[in-house]
C-alpha cells in the first residue's frame, strides 16, 4: 500500500524577507518519510502541482509542513 499525495499551491504566502521575496516549498511527512517539493524562488503564490508517493503498512495520519503557508492538497490511498 501506498500514500499518494498532490501538493497543489498556495495563496498569499506571507513574506518574511525585508529585501525581496520568500522561496516556498512544502513537506510532506508521513511515518517518518519526508517528501520535500521543489523551492519556487521569490513567489508568494507557489504552484508545485507535484505528486509523492510514499510506500505504508497501514493508513496513517499525514502531517504536511510549510515553509509559512497553508498547501492545498489531495490524498489518495493506493492499495499495492
Amino acid at each position: 500500500m501506498s500514500l499518494k499525495v498532490t501538493v497543489v499551491g498556495a495563496d498569499n504566502v506571507p513574506n518574511p524577507e525585508a529585501i525581496g521575496k520568500c522561496d516556498p516549498y512544502a513537506v510532506v511527512e508521513f511515518q517518518g518519510h519526508h517528501k520535500k517539493t521543489q523551492v519556487i524562488k521569490g513567489e508568494l503564490n507557489p504552484q508545485w502541482k507535484e505528486v509523492r508517493e510514499i510506500k505504508t503498512k497501514t493508513q496513517s495520519l499525514l502531517w504536511l509542513t510549510t515553509l509559512t503557508s497553508i498547501i492545498c492538497l489531495r490524498c489518495q490511498y493506493l492499495a499495492f
